[in-house]
């Protein structure tokens, strides 16, 4: 049974938990939908458990004058404590995660899990003090209370957190990411889509050399993926609910060629002579239960055209996705990416059953294909999206769990090259001589603004910010 004098001794334990090992706090009961459940953002996480400490230990006095405030902090401590570990515990049963974008639909379950944690801990640490009919009433008040409240104080604090670390980290971002000596051998141009007041998409070129920004006078109204080769660029138009593409000559800014249709991502070939695109044929579903649907991504089919005269002649005879599209530097390979389980692409969103329930990536894992145009034969490289080959077409560069991966085609081995947790879902891209890394890393005062950053290949630490603008797509031209 516990007593007064082992009080103390939970509460420096409770203490060293939330200090020493502050992923305790990802699922605290207490508050089950809220963003303090990622690695990323613990410290929130036990900002949050300290303030609902110091609350309910101001609760507690209120019903025990005569405990002191620091007993009544040390009992809210303890409680809390074993509601946030009993949560996680919870969460990872029914859920096999802890991510803040799962636990909406467990909210009533973890408070429920609260109330029967805390409460018998409740009536142990008052034994004799308290009936267990009162102590079930400082339960109630208390969680219900600490919700109410942590609705409205909570998005207050964590603007106010990320406003304040924000734009200390930016500022020590803008002093530190300021190596020239990535560009070092580095040449050509950075092709951007960036939001403008005047123009939503606007194209811009940042001169490697020179390292200066200018306008690319070409028209272009989607943020999609877009392609530069040389002095051609194409880019998407849109046109009565269809997105077709635009192929611009650079150096005088005229068509070349368009099409209509929906084509999601385009590339140009090495050789100037060919165009792939895919081209959109629905997406990929999934029926979850009677009343949601998963969506894994978008379905297209690959074609080949003849860059002048649009006529298509070559189309890849299975369905694929959409998460990337690259040539290899000799215009014979294509790389792509799809599912292992071809059954995937069957189900039509027209079949599916209620609303949208969007499924989490590890639930059919995307893998990257090498397309052979001449000896017609398919290879599977790894798991992971965005492909781009190298210069020298002996290595292709794919993207996976926020991290460049370089896997070799002749030995078949891969290796991390950069990573970084703040990339969201932006990709690495290669520059024209594959010692440096173009891409887009979060700002941390909002989400949606970011840095375009040049990074070291070789020394990811070595960075350089070309932009702090709002940018939608980039590629790398020599």
């Amino acid at each position: 049974m516990l007593s007064e004098k082992h009080i103390p001794f939970f509460f420096l334990y409770a203490i060293t938990f939330v200090l020493g090992l502050p992923s305790i706090c990802y699922a605290n009961a207490i508050a089950p939908f809220i963003p303090i459940f990622s690695s990323a953002t613990y410290v929130m996480a036990a900002i949050v458990l300290v303030f609902i400490i110091l609350f309910e230990a101001f609760i507690i006095k209120l019903f025990d004058r005569k405990r002191s405030f620091i007993k009544c902090m040390q009992v809210s401590s303890i409680i809390n404590i074993s509601s946030s570990i009993a949560g996680s515990l919870f969460v990872l049963v029914i859920r096999g995660d802890i991510q803040m974008w799962y636990l909406r639909d467990v909210t009533l379950p973890a408070f429920i899990i609260t109330l029967m944690v805390e409460g018998p801990l409740l009536y142990a640490l008052f034994k004799g003090r308290i009936s267990s009919g009162r102590t079930v009433m400082i339960d109630m008040v208390m969680n219900i209370a600490s919700y109410a409240l942590l609705l409205i104080v909570l998005p207050i604090l964590f603007v106010m957190t990320l406003s304040f670390w924000g734009g200390i980290d930016n500022k020590n971002k803008l002093r530190d990411w300021s190596d020239e000596q990535v560009f070092t051998n580095e040449q050509g141009y950075i092709y951007t889509i960036k939001h403008k007041e005047s123009n939503p998409y606007t194209i811009e070129r940042y001169d490697v050399q020179n390292k200066e920004w200018k306008a690319v006078d070409v028209i272009c109204n989607g943020i999609t993926p877009f392609d530069v080769s040389d002095n051609l660029l194409v880019c998407r138009t849109e046109n009565d609910n269809l997105y077709g593409f635009t192929l611009y000559n650079t150096t005088d800014a005229q068509q070349v060629l368009s099409l209509n249709g929906k084509f999601p991502n385009v590339k140009i070939s090495p050789s100037g002579k060919l165009i792939a695109l895919l081209e959109d044929e629905g997406l990929v579903c999934e029926q979850k239960d009677e009343g949601s649907y998963y969506v894994f991504g978008k379905k297209t089919t690959l074609r080949v055209l003849d860059l002048f005269t649009g006529e298509t002649i070559f189309e890849y005879p299975e369905v694929i996705l959409d998460d990337g599209l690259a040539w290899s530097p000799d215009s014979n390979k294509l790389a792509f990416v799809s599912f292992r389980d071809k059954s995937l692409f069957i189900p039509t969103k027209e079949e599916m059953k209620g609303g949208t329930s969007y499924g989490r990536p590890d639930f059919h894992p995307k893998y990257v294909y090498v397309y052979d145009l001449k000896e017609k034969k398919t290879q599977e490289l790894i798991e992971g999206t965005h492909p781009q080959f190298d210069a020298k077409g002996s290595s292709v560069l794919i993207n996976k769990d926020k991290a460049a991966v370089a896997f070799y085609l002749e030995s078949k081995k891969s290796e991390i090259i950069a990573s970084n947790n703040n990339t969201g879902r932006s990709k690495y891209v290669w520059s024209p001589t594959n010692e440096s890394l173009l891409v887009k890393i979060m700002k941390m005062d909002f989400f949606e603004s970011t840095f375009l950053v040049v990074m070291n290949a070789k020394n990811p630490d070595k960075k350089f910010i070309i932009s702090e603008d709002l940018i939608y797509s980039y590629d790398w031209s020599d």
